[in-house]
């Protein structure tokens, strides 16, 4: 579901799994408020990877999908990044396009 102000350091429209209350009127999230400092960084990290994979899965884009590998937390740079990338569309480019 939306955020919406339930995981107090990510966006409003970021996507997050909570625990809620569900009524026939409505589906209210548990506020989470802050998550500790030590996750912070890489929830983050993850949610903004997340959106740049949508925008490079809807606008098809070579770039958008490299800033998005980049931005992984399993990915350790650019150049790696870049690797990833090119084996896949090797491997999957038929299918995308990308």
């Amino acid at each position: 579901m939306r955020n919406d102000g339930a995981i107090a350091d990510l966006e409003p429209g970021d996507s997050v799994e909570l625990p809620c209350r569900i009524s026939a009127a409505e589906v209210t999230p548990a506020r989470v408020g802050h998550v500790p400092n030590t996750v912070v960084d890489l929830l983050v990290r993850v949610k903004e990877y997340e959106g740049l994979v949508a925008r490079a899965a809807l606008t098809h884009c070579r770039d958008a999908a490299l800033a998005a590998l980049a931005k992984n937390p399993l990915v350790h740079d650019e150049q790696v990044a870049r690797q990833l990338l090119d084996a896949y569309l090797h491997a999957f480019g038929d299918q995308l396009a990308v």
